[in-house]
This record gives structure tokens, sequence and C-alpha cells, in this order.
């Protein structure tokens, strides 16, 4: 029996329901004002992580101040119960909106969606990942304000994956009946599909879990469905992405697209951040509003990736055709329209690639530009050829720069530079890169055959079409592949969940030799065009490189950090 008060807050009538403990209505008697609390009996506390991951919850929401984010106000412990003090909402979740009046209004969602991402993209500024998004978390309160909650799932991007969590032990938590797995942690229905294989967790896997819930919110349905946990997986993991224009003829075209890329298997073809998600979802809901500025994150898009510098630095996973980098320059670039993703860099340097998409009411503009980094003259390239198909970004220039590979949701395709070719090569990949002498493409995929996350790579021959996996099956997954300059050896990131590090290895023999430990947390590696240097990127915003023997593959030096750009955060 609970009593009556708890320290200077009295308790008044039970409000709902959490994983942990039920949430009372309060009264805080020293600054008198409503309140919520959270109250968890000590038998429930079982042990010290159980109290941990409480005290967890509170720390990690309280360290956002954002006005679409519940407040927390107290956390503590009184006569053997647990209690977290938070903003009293009065309103409705979204499961009980979905509940009592089906889907919504096209704009209307994408409105509620539209501020879930402002409160998620202030926490992701913090480093901080929810990892359990879903309708139950999400409040629509009584003047309209929508408020995220519970953030008992939260991790910081680069935290261990070892921090204590109730529902680790007793599976999934689901909205349905019988959804468990022992040591997942999330609610399965808007789990992304690296969330369920424990591999990298990082503001994307967000995007993702918003991707389904708004998918929800359009159709009253989740966008996978199992009669149990394993099949529930697996279509997560190998069906098809769905669309909810293809069960609601009346949503746009815009709309639909929004959600497959939210909902794409591979982060690296979700929107990259939650502001980009706003950005579509602002769009949608207010068309002439939206055309009026751009996306806080496409301007960091200039400020950053158009600010690196080009006279002596690769861009971020840029391209080293020639000589090693020296930083001795650096100037802003201005792009002529809005670029979606990291525009990439014409072998000689003088060029660069991007497209730039915008949502309309009823359809979805796309553009691929090239730009003159000289002139600052454009060109813009014929996707009558793609009118079909979303592009998610090119991923690089052929060497002789006639062609542009895209990844789109049909598979790898090209287009050359005149914009009056296209050359279909009927595989699914990403990260792909042309090999030097322009003969295969380099590509890495996800395995659809396990129910696991693991990404391959992946081999294939432009003149055949033909495609092989190189990559050894040895448990690891390997990812952001790159050519050395003979045409033989790549660099690539490979390991298991979060333990990953930089490994060589031959396309011709499938052979692998380990290059850089994990502790450097080394991301998307680049083979500088002399064979001598190996750069990559460490903590987003840091370009480091290690001098390598081109004979033995052996380190000649230590890493050293060559460039760090401090208008990048996160």
């Amino acid at each position: 029996m609970i009593s009556k008060t708890l320290g200077h807050y009295t308790i008044g009538k039970k409000i709902g329901e959490g994983g942990m403990g039920a949430v009372y209505e309060g009264e805080d008697t020293r600054l008198l004002r409503r309140v919520a609390i959270k109250m968890v009996p000590s038998p429930r506390m079982r042990d010290e992580q159980e109290r941990q991951r409480l005290v967890h919850e509170a720390r990690m929401a309280s360290a956002i101040n954002h006005p679409n984010i519940c407040t927390i106000y107290d956390v503590g412990q009184v006569d053997g119960w647990y209690y977290i003090v938070m903003e009293y909402l009065e309103g409705q979740t979204l499961k009980e909106i979905i509940e009592n009046q089906g889907p919504l209004p096209e704009k209307e969602a994408a409105n509620i969606c539209a501020q879930v991402c402002s409160a998620l993209a202030a926490a992701h500024d913090k480093g901080i990942v929810h990892r359990d998004v879903k309708p139950d978390n999400i409040m629509i309160s009584a003047d309209g304000q929508v408020k995220i909650m519970d953030f008992g799932l939260a991790r910081l991007v680069n935290e261990s994956a070892a921090l204590p969590s109730s529902r680790a032990q007793t599976g999934i938590s689901g909205s349905e009946p019988g959804l468990s797995a022992s040591g997942l942690e999330g609610t399965a229905l808007y789990m992304a599909p690296e969330q369920i294989d424990k591999g990298r967790i990082d503001e994307r896997t967000d995007i993702y879990a918003l991707g389904a819930v708004l998918y929800e919110l359009l159709t009253g349905e989740p966008p996978f469905r199992g009669a149990d946990c394993v099949s529930l997986i697996t279509a997560i993991l190998e069906a098809p992405t769905p669309s909810p224009d293809s069960r609601r003829p009346d949503l746009s075209a815009a709309v639909g697209s929004a959600v497959r890329q939210a909902l794409s298997r591979d982060p690296e073809d979700r929107f990259q951040s939650a502001r980009d998600f706003r950005a579509a979802l602002d769009a949608i809901a207010s068309p002439e509003k939206a055309r009026l500025h751009l996306s806080p994150t496409l301007w960091l898009l200039a400020a950053a990736f158009f600010v690196l510098g080009l006279v002596g630095i690769l861009r971020l996973q840029g391209r080293l055709r020639g000589n090693d980098i020296k930083v001795t320059n650096i100037r802003e670039l201005q792009p002529t329209d809005q670029p979606t993703g990291t525009p990439i860099l014409s072998p000689d340097g003088s060029r660069i690639a991007y497209l730039a998409r915008s949502f309309g009411a009823d359809s979805l503009h796309q553009n691929l530009i090239i730009e003159d980094l000289q002139t600052g003259r454009t060109k813009l390239l014929d996707l009558s050829n793609f009118r079909n198909e979303i592009l998610f970004q090119p991923t690089d220039w052929s060497p002789d720069m006639k062609w542009l590979l895209l990844n789109t949701d049909a598979g790898l395709e090209a287009i050359d530079t005149s914009g009056t070719q296209v050359r279909k090569f009927h595989v699914f990949g990403h990260q792909a890169r042309w090999s030097p002498d322009g003969r295969r493409i380099v590509f890495a995929r996800f395995d659809p055959s396990k129910l696991t996350q693991k990404n391959e790579i992946w081999l294939l021959d432009v003149a055949s079409k033909s495609a092989r996996r190189i990559s050894p099956d040895d448990g690891r997954s390997y990812a952001s592949p790159w050519w050395a300059p003979d045409n033989r050896w790549l660099v690539c990131v490979g390991g298991v969940g979060s333990n990953r590090a930089l490994w060589f290895m031959d396309a011709q023999s499938r052979r692998t030799k380990p290059f850089l430990s994990n502790e450097m947390g080394a991301e998307a590696p680049v083979w500088s065009g002399s064979g001598n240097y190996i750069y990559f990127m460490r903590s987003g915003s840091e370009l480091w490189r290690v001098k390598v023997d081109p004979a033995s593959l052996a380190a000649v030096t230590p890493p050293e950090r060559v460039f760090k750009n401090t208008n990048i955060t996160g």
C-alpha cells in the first residue's frame, strides 16, 4: 500500500502503468505544482543494477531541456519506494489516439512526428539515443504539445551496452502478447535491424523507430507484423520496406517516400539526422512554410562538409587519387541547392556531385547536380529515367569522370555525367566504390539469409554485371570498403557489433589482415592515391592518418591527427 505522502510530495490517483511500476498524479507541496510520480516498489528493484537503471532514466531525460521532452524534477527513495518525479501531462499517448481514432490525416501525422524529431535532435546533440521510440512513449498534451517520455533504454552513442536494463532480462517488450526474445532491449515492432543484431546504435536507430511510428499513425498498423517474435524479426530484417501510400491511396507520394527512407534497412540510406527528417516532415505538414528556409542540418552540411579545405584536404569520406594531403587552406563553398547526404569529389578535385531533394505537397523532387568548384557553375542531370525510383545519394565517380554511381531503391545504378545514359547493375548495396582501373565496383550489402544485421563486401564486374561475395564468412561484419591504388587490396571496417577495427582485404584471394585495433574508433577509411597512407575519421569530426608500407601492409608510423573540424558535433 502506497503512503499518501512521499517526502514533500503527496500521492493521488494512479494515472498509468509502466514497465517498472505505476505512475501517479501528485503534488509538490514545496513548489505547489502538480506532478507525475513513477513509483517502483523495492521488491521490483532486485539488485543494484535495477536501481541504477531508474537513476539512469532520470539522468538521461534531465540532461535535455526541450519543450517536446517530458521534464524530470526529482529522483529518490523513501520507505522502500523508489520514484521519479516528472512533469504532469494531461492528454493521450499516440497509442491511445490510434486505438480511439484510427489513422490520422497526413498533415497531422507529419506535424506530430516533426515535433518528435525536434526532441530527438536535442537528445542526439547531447549524444543520447532514446532506443525506445514508440506510440506508448509519445504523448499529446491537452494543448496539442507533443512530448516524448521514458528514457529508460536511452544510451550515449559511445556508451557500453552493458548498462543495466530490466527489459534485457525479460526480453523484448511489445504491444502484443507473445513477443519475447531473451537479451534484446526495446520494443520489437519499432526496433531497427541494427538494434536486433546488437550492432552500432546511433541517431539513425531512433529515426527508423520514428518512421515506424509515422507509418502506424498513417495506416493504423505497424509496418511489420508477425505471429511470434521470430517471424516479426524475420520480417524486419528481410521483408520489403512497406509504403503507407500502398494502403492509403489518399496519401501523397512525398509522405510515402519519407516513410520508406526512414525505414530503410541500411542506416546509410535513412535520413542522416533528426533535423533532416524534420525538414521532410515540415514540407509535408506545411509546404509553404518549408520552402522558406533550409533545415539546420542542411546548414550544417554547408558549414561542415562544404567548408572542408578542398585546396589540400579531402572531403569527409572523400577521394584521394593523387598525392597525400596536407592542410594548407580552408575555404567555404556555397551549394546552389539543398544537398542530401555528403557530396562526392571528382578524382581531379575540380567538381562535386550531390543529390538535392525536396518534398512537395504531393510529390518528391530529386535533382542530381554537378558543380564546378572553380567557376561555381552547376549542371542539372536529367533524372527522367529514375522517375519511379528513390535516389539515396551518389557514392562515387568513375575514374574517367564520365559516370556517377548511385544508390537507389532499385539497386546500384550509374548515370553518365551528360545525363543521357543509365546503367543498371541489378544488385543491392551501399558504400559502392569504383576500382582505380574502372573495371570493378566494390560495395557493402546486408546478408539477407540470416537473422542478423551483418554487412558483407561484394565485388561487381562492370562489363558482365556479375557480382560475388569476397568477405570471408568468419562471423564479422565488414563495411566501408576502399580500394588501394594496386586494384587488388581494400581497406575496410570489420568486426562484431561495436567491436570494430580496420582490416585489409584481398579482392582476389578473399584473405583478410587486421590493421588498426578497435581502440582508435576508426571509421570511413580512405587509401591515399600514392598508397602510402590510410586516412580515417574518428569521433565524427577528426581526420586521422597512418603511414603504411604498400608492400607489407604494415603500419610505418603511429596514427596522427591531420585535422579537426570544430563545427561538427555529435
